[in-house]
């Protein structure tokens, strides 16, 4: 019975020696990126908008600048 006491403890000992390697943790980097929501494809949708909307200006400045 001592044998299987002393058996246990070595075990325990190596079990958590084992555990300890001494490397350091690996870090991970935080996300930078933000997370996808159901409102991205409208976002997507109005940024798209309003740059067209920015193109049909610049037309029409260049157009009324021609007939000045």
């Amino acid at each position: 019975m001592k044998f299987m006491h002393s058996l246990c403890i070595v075990l325990a000992v190596l079990i958590g020696l084992a555990g300890c390697n001494g490397s350091e943790p690996e870090l991970t980097e935080p996300e930078t990126a933000e997370p996808e929501t159901v409102f991205d494809p409208l976002v997507e949708a109005l940024d798209k908008a309003k740059a067209t909307q920015d193109l049909d200006k610049d037309r029409k400045r260049r157009i009324d600048e021609q007939l000045d």
